[in-house]
């Protein structure tokens, strides 16, 4: 399935098993969590801002305090499962999939619209 509006960044990513988002900020979005998941990456990132929503609770490994220790324990532990990476690669896909993809923004805005023109036609009858 490909996502128009979400680009993998070259063959890189394209290629890799697990992909690092090791900001400590607070990314209000996360595109590299996206692209990540987009391409099959299990993630590993911060417990925080977009990258909750965007990984959820079965896409990522998401660590509270994203250290260098914290990030290499979550590393070393998924590069002893790759059942468990596998696993998070897909689930990644697909949330990705269901929730940015070009139908899932169009199904999300033609239900906006519909409740707006709904709500209007209550006013007025």
């Amino acid at each position: 399935y490909s996502l128009p509006c979400v680009k993998p960044r070259g063959s890189e990513m394209a290629a890799a098993a697990i992909a690092i988002a090791p900001t400590q900020n607070t990314e209000p979005f996360g595109r590299v969590a996206v692209e990540a998941l987009a391409s099959g990456c299990a993630l590993v990132a911060a417990r925080a801002g977009g990258f909750i929503e965007i990984a959820g609770d079965t896409a990522g490994v998401l660590l509270e305090t994203p250290s260098t220790e914290n990030i290499a324990l979550a590393l070393k532990q998924l590069m002893a499962d790759p059942d468990r990476v596998a696993a998070l690669g897909r689930a990644g896909r697909e949330r990705v999939v269901a929730t940015y993809s070009l139908d899932a923004a169009a199904a999300a805005f033609d239900a906006m619209a519909a409740a707006l023109i709904g709500s209007a036609q209550k006013r007025v009858a």
